[in-house]
């Protein structure tokens, strides 16, 4: 009883701390029918067992509200102190790997930089989460679901890639030297004028799927899927790199 009752205030404590959250979820969390039942399982409470125990559970269940759902969702604190906008923040080799961001909350990390962190199995995507000039040097992003992100000159050097789900995600003009790029193209990404000298795209699937490769730059360690010809789909030849 005391736990239902203090959920109300948990709730909007965690909204404090974690404005990325979608918008819709807080007035779920804190309805009517919620804050009443809550508030008639905390009398019920005080008839049992008496008012100081009531009230002992009543901090508890809050405490557990507050602090329980951050670490659930693995939101770390240094990235909802900066949320929904972190652009320009210095987050790099933070673990956020199976978050939930939704661009349609305003997150934003353009120009953030991300190097060396997990981002993997994450859900990012919606409504144009921005990772536009981001650093992502060495990141993580493996079983990702990136759908409707955009990372147009962001620097992706040496990241890993493999098993990211890709729709209508923009990669125009990203550096994706060296990157791990086993990427699952479900539609609408566009790869024009990346750089993808000494990427490893062999386990690329739907490269027919890709609206754009006009610029993309590749060299001589530069792994296609089987069977592409990148000059025939737009790509160019540069010289290769040390």
């Amino acid at each position: 009883g005391g736990a239902a009752c203090s959920a109300t205030i948990g709730a909007l404590a965690v909204f404090r701390v974690w404005p990325a959250l979608p918008w819709w979820l807080l007035p779920a969390l804190v309805s009517w029918s919620w804050g009443r039942l809550a508030c008639e399982a905390m009398a019920q409470a005080v008839r049992l067992v008496g008012k100081p125990r009531a009230a002992a559970l009543g901090m508890l269940g809050g405490a557990l509200i507050v602090f329980v759902p951050p670490v659930a969702v693995k939101q770390p604190w240094a990235l909802a102190l900066v949320l929904p906008d972190a652009n320009g923040a210095e987050l790099d080799g933070l673990d956020l790997g199976e978050i939930f961001l939704d661009g349609c909350s305003a997150a934003s990390f353009r120009g953030a930089n991300l190097d060396r962190s997990d981002l993997s199995f994450s859900q990012l995507g919606g409504c144009e989460l921005s990772f536009d000039e981001a650093s992502l040097r060495q990141a993580n992003l493996s079983g990702a679901s990136l759908d409707g992100a955009t990372f147009r000159n962001v620097d992706l050097s040496g990241a890993n890639l493999d098993g990211v789900s890709a729709y209508m995600v923009d990669f125009r003009g990203a550096n994706m030297q060296r990157a791990r790029l086993q990427l699952n193209v479900r539609g609408r990404v566009n790869m024009s004028d990346a750089s993808l000298e000494g990427a490893d795209l062999s386990g690329l699937s739907g490269v027919d799927r890709v609206t754009s490769w006009k610029g993309a730059k590749y060299d001589n360690f530069t792994v296609w899927p089987q069977g592409v010809e990148p000059s025939g789909i737009g790509a160019i030849r540069v010289e290769t790199i040390n």
